[in-house]
């Protein structure tokens, strides 16, 4: 894979990697959010309005919900009214209330006899002291009972005054709670029935109480989580988009790893073939094209750009399998026509390679290896930036492994030497600024001399 392809899928990897540290991040402080609303004891008194709930304690109203109740003993006939008052709870919200229990504080004298279907705790006042007792008033034993009671057959009846109070525990295995959310406009609601008695035809007024609750959040009907579940939803099919081009790039990658293989064993092959020629140059293409390489990298090329420079230097010498073995192999000084036929092979390697298109500038490359910086070169005495940089990469790379080589004309030349004469021509035959670098390759023990 080029290096940009890299840099785009580390980007697509970063990215989805944020994306799914914020979305988790977002599910953290909602999860905090949920909990925290899910575990606080909430309060509501009377005298509030409350987006929660609607409470209403009001005499049932029925014909058989309120009656009389006459009772004779030794002081005297009296006479009660006994009235079912309905705790009536709507749900108005869009969380499930699910735990409450509702303390009623009493104003006026009164009796309490019977609840549904919860249990009451009694708070009563006796000679200033305060006796607190849980009953189930619908199956009680009187013999239990430590608050202030009677029985009137077969009623009974706890006198409570003002300044009492009671608290009210629903039932859950009546349905008393959880109280429902409010969807889609369908209000839920918890009944209450507790029985009171009055002496006379006195009506009980029950406008201060307190409620406390808790409540459970809503999920699926939350903006909040729809959005959270659409966002992780987007992340599975990025995911899934990403892991899939992940899976294509890797066979891409292998089968162009096979392809490049195969294309620098048949050039390598077909560099064996003209470097047969000439035993004294056999291996130069292919250190030739290493230190092309290098430097390609030292340039701060992306990866496809420095296996071209390896291929098209591997190449830079093709042109010398139309040049005579005698002219080749000559232990002598080379004579004006031989130097001549010699100077035509770059541009016969470069008519060899037009139409080979695989590889991009690589028939100008082998074309002007040998034009000099300072414009003194052949074929056509091109000069400075002119000369394309791959041709002038091979020209310094091309001339070193000369210099670092035995030939058939001379021995190999000493490291001093060698270096002292590509500084030399630094700006003369060497681009300056490869040489600059070249000397970094050599230093770093990269290129050995």
């Amino acid at each position: 894979m080029a290096t940009k392809q890299k840099k785009k899928m580390n980007t697509a990897t970063k990215l989805l990697l944020l994306f799914l540290i914020l979305l988790l991040l977002g599910i953290g402080v909602y999860s905090i959010y949920v909990y925290i609303y899910n575990h606080t004891e909430r309060e509501y008194h009377s005298n509030e309005q409350s987006h929660i709930m609607d409470i209403s304690i009001v005499p049932r109203g029925g014909q058989t919900d309120s009656w009389i109740k006459r009772v004779d003993d030794h002081t005297g006939h009296h006479e009660y009214t006994g009235t079912i008052y309905n705790i009536v709870i709507n749900n108005i919200s869009d969380s499930t209330i699910l735990q409450w229990n509702m303390k009623i504080n009493i104003n006026s004298d009164c009796y309490i006899n019977n609840a549904w279907c919860g249990c009451v705790e009694i708070h009563q006042n006796v000679n200033e002291k305060e006796r607190v007792q849980v009953v189930d008033l619908r199956d009680y034993n009187e013999s239990e009972l430590t608050l202030e009671h009677s029985v009137m057959k077969p009623d009974l009846m706890i006198p409570l005054h003002k300044g009492d109070y009671i608290i009210y525990h629903p039932d859950r295995a009546a349905s008393e709670f959880p109280i429902a959310a409010n969807i889609d406009g369908h209000i839920s609601q918890a009944i209450v029935g507790i029985v009171f008695y009055t002496a006379g035809t006195a009506s009980l007024d029950f406008n201060d109480y307190s409620m406390t609750y808790s409540l459970k959040f809503n999920y699926f009907h939350n903006p909040v989580f729809l959005s959270l579940s659409i966002a992780f939803l987007i992340w599975i099919i990025l995911l899934a988009i990403y892991l899939s081009v992940q899976l294509n790039t890797r066979k891409m990658q292998k089968r162009f790893r096979q392809d490049e293989q195969l294309l620098r064993q048949s050039i390598g092959v077909f560099t064996q073939f003209f470097e047969a020629k000439d035993t004294y140059t056999n291996g130069h293409s292919q250190r030739v094209a290493e230190y092309a390489q290098l430097l390609a990298e030292k340039l701060g090329y992306n990866d496809e750009k420095c296996r071209q420079a390896y291929c098209i230097a591997l190449m830079h010498d093709c042109g010398k399998c139309y040049i005579s073995d005698e002219i080749l192999k000559k232990p002598d000084k080379l004579t004006d026509e031989e130097y001549d036929i010699v100077k035509k092979h770059p541009a016969k390697g470069a008519e060899m390679l037009k139409d080979f298109t695989a590889i991009k500038n690589i028939s100008e490359g082998v074309l002007y290896h040998h034009e000099r910086y300072d414009g003194k070169g052949y074929p056509e005495g091109l000069k400075g930036e002119k000369i394309p940089i791959i041709s002038r990469i091979i020209c310094i790379a091309d001339s070193f492994d000369a210099m670092n080589s035995r030939r058939c004309y001379r021995d190999k030349l000493s490291r001093e030497k060698i270096i002292s004469e590509i500084k030399e021509n630094s700006g003369k035959q060497f681009d300056p600024v490869l040489v600059t670098l070249f000397m970094q390759l050599i230093e770093e023990g990269k290129i050995e001399v």
